[in-house]
Parts: structure tokens; sequence; C-alpha cells
């Protein structure tokens, strides 16, 4: 083989090794072929004229001679006690060590391996089988060249059944012959898997059966600046550690909201062990479901070869047992990615660990954001970037998908702060309240500031309900308070009003200002007259709009609220465990809530106690009246000029939902007779609604209303 020289490379080194120890396993086979070859001619005369149609035709004389032929004797040494052992601290000893071979099981992997090394032995094994169709070792040949007795024949046959540890690590595989249908056990082929071949040889290269969902990571590769490295990759590289060094099978159960969050930290874990990571993505992979336990193996046997970690990912629940009872079976580490919630008991031959990814805080959300819109040569505002960390708790999936719509957005290159304000708010949400979408109803905000007629102290209380909003994160990440409390980060408020007083109009307000979306939820589609299906419906509510990022609204919430103190019956006590239970999840929601009810009275001091805001919406005074009828109409509305908006706030004591109602109701009436929206019209309008409200109104006091208001 000539003298060794120097390799420039580890890939050099390991090719060399994997060369010098196959060689040595094949020399014993060549020793074993050569025996045969020589007894094989010598039963058949050294001097026989058909010699050269060996294998296409059977004489009297071989079928004779087959019934007398015995084991083939060896022509050294006896060939019990075993055949092969591989040299201490090679990379076949190691695979030994891990399999459990013993050397009558090289013997028979030799025999399947050395096809796959050379095609000369194809031709020898068509020889010593008599049938030159029969490239490949049955199983009745490697009991010949392995065995020197019937005896040592029926007990060997054990090794190439399911028992051996060859196939039950499925290292070999024993087959029918495609042309041999029906065939005896004796006449079954024997080859050697693609995995174990690639492992003797030491083949890098990743398997091609598992390029369409495997992807290898690299030691040397730079690592990504933009994405910080969670800390949680310390506890899950200290435990690869321990598994590594003791050889205890461990699956790591990493569980969190982000995927690309999960693979980073499994990426820096593996890396602090000397290791690559084998990404394995089940999502993509095609196979059927008896295939699954097959491809594991696939997936943990190449991580073996690869020196890699395996890292699962896009498995099902029902997929779970299996990976941690093969990965107990390959004695490895490897590690599970699966959902904040997933639940798993593990199982008796592998070690579970769970580890809870923690969600990105405050500041890792702001550096990302920073991050990739500098990666997208965006420059925007500090103030910017703050306002989109703080209110949107996004994963590292969710705020590139917003940088890059936010972006496209704005193609007309422009550095306007308002529009990519906008554009990338817009973008935001776009990523959020797909889960409570199915239970609440998303309202579309319009009204601003000026639009709300309320007395100047209540408006006062929603600005500072607003700016809480705005600063919650703030407070609670960067002054602290997210230490000393474990649960109320949020902000509620209860609105407490008459109807039409425009607590919803301010709740829009609310959301348009701070920028988020805002979702409508009508209790009266939750409350259940069976027990416990309401705090079900609250249940499903709540954790759907844990990703919402935006503000809840429930809306006409009396049926909950009343005097929690009289409890006359079972009924009323439970429903005051319905009122606690909603309470309970407004504490720990983390994000805005908003309750809006019109009873003002029954409220007992330890239920306000629970609300950061409780804003009471009182029925509008003339001047509040007077106000909204000025700014309900929009400007495409023709008006006439002898509207006397005074009077209408002096004469009628309505609502702004009643007012809304009266303005809409005229404007029907003056588009149907073509015209303007003039006073009588307002005047059917009110008629209408004071109908609607049970109370009575003459059409002569009308008239007489509408002479006193029109000019003289």
């Amino acid at each position: 083989m000539g003298n060794r020289r120097n390799p420039q490379s580890t890939q050099e080194v390991v090719s060399y090794d994997a060369f010098h120890g196959l060689r040595l396993l094949l020399d014993a086979l060549d020793q074993r072929l050569l025996s045969a070859i020589q007894t094989s001619r010598s039963s058949s005369g050294a001097e026989d004229p058909m010699g050269a149609f060996r294998g296409l035709y059977t004489t009297r004389s071989d079928a004779e001679n087959a019934l007398e032929r015995r084991p083939m004797p060896s022509a050294s040494e006896p060939r019990s006690g075993g055949f092969f052992t591989p040299p201490c601290g090679s990379h076949l000893g190691e695979f030994q060590n891990s399999y459990s071979l013993e050397p009558f099981d090289w013997g028979i992997l030799a025999i399947a391996l050395a096809p796959e090394f050379s095609l000369r032995y194809e031709r020898v094994y068509g020889f010593l089988q008599d049938d030159v169709n029969r490239r490949r070792p049955s199983v009745s040949l490697i009991l010949d060249l392995l065995c020197t007795s019937e005896e040592e024949k029926f007990l060997a046959r054990g090794n190439l059944s399911g028992e051996g540890s060859l196939l039950r690590h499925r290292i070999i595989r024993v087959q029918s012959d495609p042309n041999y249908h029906r065939a005896s056990f004796l006449s079954q082929t024997v080859g050697i898997e693609e995995w174990a071949l690639r492992t003797l040889l030491q083949d890098k290269e990743l398997d091609k059966r598992l390029t369409g969902f495997c992807r290898l990571t690299e030691l040397n590769e730079a690592p990504d600046k933009t994405f910080q490295v969670d800390p949680t990759a310390g506890t899950v590289a200290s435990l690869l550690l321990s598994a590594i060094t003791e050889q205890k099978p461990l699956l790591i159960f990493l569980r969190g909201k982000s995927a690309l969050q999960a693979r980073q930290v499994g990426e820096a874990a593996a890396a602090s062990c000397c290791q690559r990571l084998l990404l394995a993505d089940f999502s993509r992979a095609t196979h059927s479901e008896y295939e699954m336990d097959h491809r594991i193996e696939q997936v943990l046997r190449e991580a073996a070869l690869q020196s890699a970690v395996p890292f699962f990912e896009g498995i099902s629940d029902e997929q779970k047992l299996s990976v941690a009872r093969i990965t107990g079976t390959a004695c490895g580490a490897a590690i599970l990615a699966a959902e904040r919630d997933s639940v798993f008991a593990g199982t008796e031959s592998c070690t579970t660990v769970m580890v809870d990814l923690p969600a990105l805080g405050l500041h890792e959300r702001r550096a990302l954001w920073l991050a990739l819109l500098a990666n997208n040569g965006a420059t925007v505002d500090d103030k910017t970037v703050e306002a989109l960390a703080s209110r949107f708790k996004f994963t590292p999936e969710q705020i590139m998908q917003a940088v890059n719509e936010g972006l496209a957005r704005l193609n007309d290159g422009t550095d306007c702060c308002a529009k990519q304000l906008d554009a990338l708010f817009m973008a935001a949400r776009a990523q959020c309240g797909h889960s409570i979408a199915k239970l609440a109803r998303k309202l579309n905000p319009k009204n601003a500031w000026k639009d709300l007629a309320l007395p100047e102290d209540v408006i006062c209380q929603l600005r500072e309900f607003c700016a809480r909003l705005k600063l919650n994160e703030h407070i609670f990440s960067n002054w602290g308070f997210e230490k000393k409390l474990s649960h109320g980060k949020g902000t509620t408020a209860l609105f407490v009003g008459p109807p039409g007083t425009g607590k919803t109009m301010a709740a829009e307000v609310i959301a348009n200002e701070i920028k988020l979306d805002i979702y409508k939820i009508d209790l009266a589609g939750i409350v259940s007259k069976y027990i416990g299906e309401t705090q079900k419906n609250l249940d499903r509510i709540f954790s759907a709009a844990e990703d919402a990022n935006g503000v809840l609204f429930f809306d006409e919430a009396d049926m909950l609220f009343g005097k929690r103190s009289e409890v006359r019956d079972s009924h009323d006590r439970y429903a005051n465990s319905e009122v606690s239970y909603l309470l309970q999840k407004m504490e720990m929601y983390e994000g805005a809530v908003i309750l809006a009810t019109n009873l003002s009275q029954h409220m007992d001091e330890a239920f306000l106690r629970r609300f950061a805001f409780a804003i009471r919406f009182p029925f509008p005074e003339e001047d509040c009246r007077r106000q909204i009828w000025k700014s309900i109409w929009p400007e495409e509305v023709p008006l006439d000029d002898e509207i006397n908006f005074d009077h209408l706030a002096s004469r009628f004591r309505l609502s702004g939902g009643n007012i809304k109602n009266v303005a809409l109701a005229a404007a029907f009436f003056a588009a149907e007779e073509g015209g303007t929206v003039t006073m009588a019209h307002l005047f059917r309008g009110i008629e209408r609604e004071y109908q609607k409200m049970g109370k009575n109104i003459s059409a002569a006091a009308l008239h007489s209303e509408l002479e006193r208001a029109l000019p003289q």
C-alpha cells in the first residue's frame, strides 16, 4: 500500500483509516474465498471439459455430488471460533462496540459488504453458488464459508435471523431473490444496509434518502449576529454533554412557540459539545405511518455517523413515543422541538427532560427589530421600534415576516416617518389574531379622540388608560416591575354606563390610538346554562388571545355582573364562580382587556379592585348632545342650513347611540326624497326612535317643536 502520506485534513485521515480497516476485513474474506474455490475445483475435477459452462447446467454427477457434499474444509485453520476482530481504537472497533457484534458477525458483514467494495466479488459468488446469475451471497453460501460442520450451520442460522445483532440493528437485510420466487431461507440473499455501508466507509456525505427533510449544520459556520443566543442553550448543552459522556439515552423535549428559536438553541448547544446538528423536519418528510420508525432510525444513525446531535421537529403527538423509544434503543442523545403546551410522559428506556424556551423579552425583541430593519437598509426611528417591540410580543419568525411585509408596503422608497409607522404596524397586526378570529369579531376602528363627546374628566381617564397600554412593557421590563408581580401584568378597564353613551366608541378610539386590533366578544354567546361550559368558553378565548397582541372588548357584560354578595340559591353561587373565573383569566392575561356593562350599582369593592381602571360614562348632557349632533355627519351628507342643533340638543334627551340612529334614519328619508337632510327628516327620525324605545310622542307635539326650531 506504500507509505502513508501526511493528511491535509481530518476527512483525509478518516478516509485512510476506513480503507485500512476494511482492507484487513476483506483480506480475511479473501482467504476464505480462495480456500472455497480450491475445494470447489478439486471436487469437480481439475480437467473438467465442461467447466466453462459451470453454473449454466447440472449434470448427473453434479446431482450425485451435491448429495454427498459436506462443508468445505479449510485450507489453513479451522473456521470455528471466529472470523475477524477489528484493531483496537479503530472505527471498526467502535462500530463493533456500538452494536455488540461478535467475530462471526464480522464474517457475515464482510461477505455482504464485499460486492459494494469491488465488483470482482460478484463473479466469485456466482462461481461458488454454481449460478452466474447469483451475484449476491445467499444464506447458504455464508454458512458454507463460515462453518465447518452441519451442526455449526444449524446454530449459526440465528445470526442471520431477527435474533442476531446484525438484523436487530438493521445492519444487514435478508430477502428473497427476485429471480427465485418462494425460495427457501437458505436461498435468500444477504445485503448490507445503506447506512451501515456508509458508516463503515466513513462516508460523510448526507444520506440521499434524508436530503428531502434533513440538513446538517457546520461547526465552523459564523454565527448569525442578527439573533441573540438564548441562555437556555447553556442548559441544553450541559444535558447533552452529560448524556454523550456517560453514553446514556436522553431525549431533550424543547418546548416553545418559535421553531427558529428552538433550532438556534439546538445549534448553540451542539456546538458547545463540539458536534454538529442534524435538523430533521418531519413535516417535510414523505413516508407512510408504518415507515415512521424506520425514518427515525435513519436519522439517528446518520447523526451518529456525522458526529451530530439529531434534532427532530414537525413530530406529531402520536410520533413522540416512537422518537423516545428508538432514541432509547440507540443509546443516544436527541432533541425534540415541540409546541409550548405539549406534554409527554416519556418511556422507561429513555430519560426525557423538559426544557421550556422563554418568550423573547422586550430587549431581545427590540434588538431583533433593529437588526432586521438595518439588514434591509431601512432607517426607522427608535420610538417606532420601541413601540413595535413593546406592543407586539412576537417570535423571531413573526418579526422577520412583519419586517419583510412592512418594507414591501413601502415600495415607493419614501422616508416619511408616519408612513413607515403605519406600514410596519399594519404588517405587524397581520401576524396576529388568527386563532381568536374564530371566536370573536374583529372591529375596524374609524373614530378618533375628536369624535368622543364625553366630559373632560372621562376623556382624561381614557387617555391615561391609553398611555398605560403604550408604556406597559417599559414599566414591567425596563423598570423591573415584572420581578415583583407574578400576575396582573396586563391592563384592564371597566366601562360603566347606560346604553349608547360611547363605551364601544371609546374602546375603538383607544385601539386606533395604540395601533392595535380590537376584538369584540359577545358574552351572550359565551355564557351557558350548563355548569362548567362558560369557563371552558372563556378559557378558549383567552388561550387564543395570547397570540393576538390586541385589545379584548367584552361587551354587554351585564349578564355576569350583579350583586355578588347576595347568594340566594345554587344558581347565584354558580354565577359568582363564572365572574370569579373571568376576573382570574383577566389577571393572568398580559394584554389589554375592556369590559363594558350597563349596571352601575351592585359592584362591591373587591370586584372593582381587580380592574386598573373603572371609567363611568354618564348620560350625555346638553353640551355633549350638541357636540354629538354636530359631529355625527360625514362631510358628504347634504345638510339643510336651517338645521338647529341647539334646539335638538336641548329639547330631546337622547344618548349618543340614539342620536346616531336618528341621523341615519333622517339620511335615508332625505335620500328617498332626493333632497337634503332637513329638520323635518330629523323630527321624523326622532319620532321613530321614540316609538322604538316605547315612549309616546304625539305628531302634534313634534309639529309644534318643529315650528319652534325653524327660524321665524
